[in-house]
């Protein structure tokens, strides 16, 4: 039975199937009546014709079993032994013989009318059953958030639950079914799509039919993404930790001794050159050494209030000379009020500098770096926009890396740093290329909430150098 393969909750049992009729009550009655007048208006020696009417007692007897179930069916059948008995006994004395017979009829009316009605009981459980476990797949596949949906033999999605209709329409016509059962990640407009393709069984239906699985990976591959970066930065922190101090206490000796051999080499103006390249190749790699202690052993955020907005502008204002050197302009567009947040601000200004600097260095002159800020329901996000040429999808996902970068007199660091101090307040960082060019950074921090500060997210494992 159905209840052995899935046990149906009580409350679906709602989907019973229940024939409505009471309409047929009449009929039945009537036809009853109309079959025991003619018995009793027609002759005994008409005995054929007896036979006949008693035949048609069984069409009211199964109406009512199919309609009204084994109660009903008996119900009517007692009432027509009721009304026939006093026509057998009346009948009976004129033909002794006849007696037995229609006794027997009588309760084959009883019996005919149980059975029947069992029938039709156990018909009425089976649909019942049928319909809750039809409404009750029906709760689960709706329920679902990963879409599932059935192919034609042409490849034409022909059913499919709401998740599958979001995944399908959302994705649009780049959505391409797998034409061959199996496993499969479909990528476009940068979301990942999962999709499973079996062949549908069908226990009386030979046609070619295949069942599709749909789920939306984009979140997810997002964060393996992030896991894998958090990963990697890890490791670099470890790694710097480990070889900035070794490394400085020779180069500090490296530094000393050029400078010593420079003060001696005063009066050859060739030989102070190359002292000169050494003393600033020393200090333009103690910077690297101090942006990477920076990195692998960052100080722990002192968590305050800060109105970005405020930060913002403050930022806009020491950024414009610089600006003003390359021919960019800094615009700023924010109104109204917006929440505050919990964040290290000294951390907060770093990060947003770092990003401000990429923005104006990327732009070409004339353009202009937009500073915006707008309220994601329980996040603020702080968008800044360059009309440079924008980063190539194949780097978009590689930005983050320590030590990657695109400019010649780069050292990588600047965005991991980035995306360090974002992760260590539980927000988080992303680059987007819109249709227009250009590139917009959206760093995104979690709104302080009333009543007090909430908790740093140690995202990455704090480090010793």
């Amino acid at each position: 039975m159905i209840e052995r393969i899935v046990r149906i909750p009580p409350k679906l049992l709602r989907y019973t199937y229940r024939p409505r009729g009471d309409w047929l009550a009449l009929p039945v009655v009537a036809s009853v009546a109309g079959i025991t007048l003619l018995h009793y208006l027609t002759g005994a020696h008409f005995l054929p014709y007896h036979s006949i009417y008693r035949s048609l007692y069984y069409l009211p007897i199964a109406v009512a079993a199919v309609r009204w179930g084994w109660r009903g069916g008996l119900l009517v059948s007692l009432a027509i032994s009721a009304l026939y008995l006093p026509h057998v006994l009346l009948l009976g004395q004129q033909m002794p013989d006849g007696l037995p017979d229609n006794l027997l009829e009588i309760l084959a009316f009883s019996f005919v009318a149980a059975l029947t009605g069992w029938l039709a009981d156990a018909q009425r459980r089976e649909r019942r059953e049928t319909a809750a476990l039809r409404g009750y797949l029906d709760t689960i596949l709706r329920s679902l958030p990963v879409g599932v949906g059935t192919t034609s033999g042409s490849g034409t999605i022909v059913a499919r639950n709401p998740a599958a209709t979001r995944i399908v329409d959302e994705f649009g016509a780049s959505l391409t079914i797998p034409p061959a059962p199996g496993y499969s990640e479909l990528r476009g407009e940068g979301r990942t799509v999962a999709v499973w393709r079996a062949p549908l069984k069908h226990a009386t239906n030979g046609s070619a039919e295949d069942v599709l699985v749909f789920e939306e990976l984009t979140e997810q591959r997002r964060l393996e993404e992030r896991v894998r970066q958090a990963e990697r930065l890890a490791a670099l922190g470890k790694l710097a930790g480990g070889l900035a101090h070794e490394i400085r206490n020779p180069l500090a000796i490296l530094r000393a001794t050029t400078q010593l051999l420079a003060a001696k080499l005063a009066g050859d103006a060739g030989l102070r050159h190359y002292t000169a390249v050494l003393t600033g190749e020393a200090d333009r790699i103690d910077s690297l050494i101090g942006a990477l202690l920076s990195y692998a052993s960052p100080h722990p955020p002192a968590i305050g209030r800060v109105d970005v907005r405020l930060l913002l502008h403050e930022l806009a204002t020491a950024c414009r000379p610089y600006a003003g050197q390359h021919g960019v302009r800094i615009e700023t567009g924010m109104s109204g009020e917006l929440p505050q947040v919990a964040v290290d601000r000294e951390q907060l200004r770093q990060a947003l500098l770092n990003l401000i600097l990429n923005a104006i260095q990327a732009s070409p002159q004339g353009a202009a770096v937009m500073l915006s800020c707008e309220q994601q329901t329980t996040r603020l996000c702080v968008v800044i926009r360059d009309q440079g040429p924008g980063i190539p999808p194949e780097l978009r996902n590689r930005v983050f890396d320590p030590f990657f970068t695109t400019r010649e007199a780069g050292t990588g660091l600047g965005l991991a740093v980035v995306a360090r101090i974002v992760a260590d307040h539980g927000g988080t960082i992303d680059l987007e290329a819109p249709p227009d060019g250009g590139t917009v950074a959206r760093l995104c921090l979690p709104v302080l909430p009333s009543g007090g500060v909430p908790p740093v997210c140690e995202c990455y494992p704090r480090l010793e150098a």
